[in-house]
């Protein structure tokens, strides 16, 4: 074989090694590049998937803010009525004791609290302007004795009417409506002023109210499941 011959085999060999090569890069390529799309992809969904995330945490969050937010304005909104109605009603309270309704029922009041009490030394005080009522109610009855205003008290009435009481009516202008009973030495033991019984009865009146508006019986759903 002639040296040209040689050189011309050799030169397709080399075209041949290098078109062999070049196919071989380029399906490596090929397989680079789907692999590198795969992962990109796979990267792009997971991106997709955390930011899905995200977005639905903070939407859940934001609908939580929004429900707490809710219930605060629903709480102000009640807490407002109540106060407002107690408000209220505490005027009235106030205006009670000139009401003739509760003046002629007071006397009844003040029989009933030391008929439920044991015999023994004790002191009804309430405001100079009940005062009267009061004595009226101690004198009705007991012995028919005038009780002693600011003294040691005359016999009265106790438990079942036992005229085994000794009781002094005093006049107190710090007392509020109503009227206050003492035993042993000043210890109240019945607290039947205007302001007592309505901060007793409050509860009760309130949830009334709140009933009235639709409050109690209404609440906010709790947002469980969502």
């Amino acid at each position: 074989m002639s040296l040209d011959a040689l050189l011309a085999r050799l030169d397709a060999d080399a075209r041949l090694e290098r078109e062999a090569v070049l196919a071989r890069a380029a399906d490596e390529a090929d397989a680079i590049r789907t692999a590198a799309e795969r992962e990109m992809e796979g990267r792009r969904g997971e991106a997709l998937a955390g930011i899905r995330r995200r977005e639905e945490r903070e939407a859940r969050g934001e609908l939580r803010r929004a429900r707490d937010e809710a219930r605060r304005l629903v709480f102000e909104a009640r807490r407002s009525v109540l106060d407002r109605v107690r408000a209220a009603v505490a005027e009235r309270v106030a205006a009670a004791a000139a009401d003739p309704v509760y003046r002629s029922s007071l006397r009844a009041e003040v029989r009933a609290a030391l008929h439920r009490l044991p015999a023994g030394e004790l002191t009804v005080r309430a405001a100079p302007s009940l005062a009267a009522d009061v004595r009226a109610a101690v004198e009705d009855g007991g012995s028919g004795a005038a009780p002693e205003v600011g003294g040691s008290g005359r016999p009265g009435f106790g438990r079942s009417g036992a005229a085994a009481t000794a009781i002094s009516v005093v006049e107190d202008p710090d007392t509020d409506p109503g009227f206050l009973i003492g035993a042993d030495g000043g210890r109240v033991v019945v607290d039947a002023t205007l302001p007592a019984r309505l901060k007793a009865a409050w509860p009760r009146q309130a949830m009334r109210v709140l009933e009235e508006i639709g409050g109690a019986a209404a609440p906010l759903p709790s947002g469980r499941g969502s």
